[in-house]
């Protein structure tokens, strides 16, 4: 849709009509009429007649100053999503969900930045890396490339451990699994430059072993009786009720994890066999799951009576337009609502869907399920990963428990003894 001279009032009358279309809340609408009249007011002190993207960015900017989207505080965030909409449906006639804006790409340039992006790829192909993988591994060199930049290092051959041990030092000293990460991705880089002969040194050696333990805290989980609790205290009374149960019951009945949940499809319910059939986000591998009567029940009653009507191909979507897919972090909020609104104590708890999987594991190692089928049904490749909820089971730990024996007399009085010809000396 070509960009075309507008007075402000029409656009509004044009924007108003196609917010209705979609279905927005009148609350959402109301909060848009808001914002237009101030809009509408800047442009008559400023004797604008016409609207535009440039215009939407000087009323930004006489709001808010100069400023950087993403150290805006909430409802700045909102303002300049909401004058950015605008400037969209102008452009093109539609309001369409896009990516964080103003984050800029992460470019590495110069040399430095080339041996890095080439690293990335060799890596990538060589382990048959996740998307999701490369992703973390490429912002973790982002900032080890900025930390180098900022210190006029632009060649590999400035590079010296010196330098990388301050970059770890700089780290937050209370993000200890984020530096570890980057600490073994930084290594593999400095690797890498020695094995292509970008390095005569190996400084990969000279760089610390990583002492963080992953998994020194305990799983969060939640009683049988809290998972009841939860449960019945969601209403199902409208369509979002609805939505939010049957997700619920796939992570505490079924242990799936957010991101296959959220991305869950018509294609992946097989009812004639009663079977979910998905293949996981995390690792690519097949699951295949058991569609539990009662879990079969909540999908068909969101399905006919809570989900919106959409061309959408994703089950759970968003209780408001538009109807698109829900992300597993607007999952991990919907979890968060309804166990506060449960009035669940999670103090010292994480209380995500992630919590709600470990439930499950708990609730399969109380049961005594063998710990191969606990791993299947967690969908986890190896049966090392399951091993990981073993330390939740603290009753069947107590038996493995071994008695301390007593200490006999004679040890005392040899104390005594060595105290009293010390005291001869």
């Amino acid at each position: 849709m070509e960009t075309k001279q507008q007075t402000f009032d029409n656009l509004i009358e044009q924007y108003h009509t196609y917010l209705l279309s979609i279905n927005r809340c009148a609350d959402n609408i109301r909060h848009y009429r808001y914002e237009w009249e101030r809009i509408k007011r800047f442009m008559s002190l400023h004797q604008i007649e016409f609207y535009d993207r440039t215009v939407g960015n000087r009323y930004l900017s006489s709001v808010l100053g100069e400023f950087e989207y993403t150290k805006l505080p909430r409802l700045s965030k909102k303002l300049v999503n909401m004058v950015d909409s605008f400037a969209k449906f102008q452009e093109t006639g539609v309001l369409k969900r896009t990516g964080p804006r103003d984050i800029k790409p992460k470019m590495f340039e110069n040399m430095l930045g080339t041996t890095m992006m080439d690293f990335l790829s060799d890596i990538t192909q060589t382990n048959d890396l996740k998307f999701k993988t490369v992703t973390k591994y490429k912002a973790y060199l982002y900032k080890f490339y900025i930390f180098l930049v900022q210190g006029e290092v632009f060649d590999v051959k400035q590079i010296h451990p010196s330098k990388v041990l301050q970059f770890f030092k700089d780290l937050n000293p209370l993000q200890l699994s984020a530096k570890s990460h980057a600490l073994q991705v930084i290594k593999c880089y400095l690797k890498y430059l020695y094995n292509q002969h970008l390095l005569s040194i190996d400084y990969s050696k000279d760089l610390p072993q990583c002492t963080y333990k992953r998994q020194a805290r305990l799983p969060s989980t939640f009683s049988k009786e809290e998972i009841k609790t939860l449960l019945t205290s969601i209403d199902q009374g409208d369509s979002k009720g609805k939505r939010d149960y049957a997700m619920i019951l796939l992570a505490t009945k079924l242990g799936l994890r957010a991101s296959d949940i959220v991305a869950l499809k018509f294609e992946n319910i097989l009812w004639e066999e009663s079977l979910i059939k998905l293949s996981q986000q995390k690792t690519g591998k097949v699951q295949s799951l058991p569609l539990l009567p009662e879990i079969g029940n909540a999908i068909i009653n969101y399905m006919k009576y809570g989900r919106p009507i959409s061309d959408e191909s994703y089950l759970f979507l968003q209780a408001h337009a538009p109807y698109q897919g829900i992300t597993p972090h607007s999952f991990t909020k919907i979890v968060d609502f309804n166990i506060k609104r449960a009035k669940i104590d999670c103090t010292n708890r994480k209380h995500g869907p992630h919590a709600l999987r470990h439930s499950f594991a708990d609730n399969l190692l109380k049961e005594k399920t063998p710990m191969p089928i606990i791993s299947e049904a967690l969908g986890h490749s190896y049966t090392e990963s399951t091993m990981y909820y073993l330390r939740i089971d603290t009753i069947t730990l107590k038996q493995c428990a071994l008695n301390v024996p007593a200490v006999p007399a004679s040890f005392y009085a040899q104390e005594r003894r060595i105290q009293d010809e010390s005291i001869l000396l």
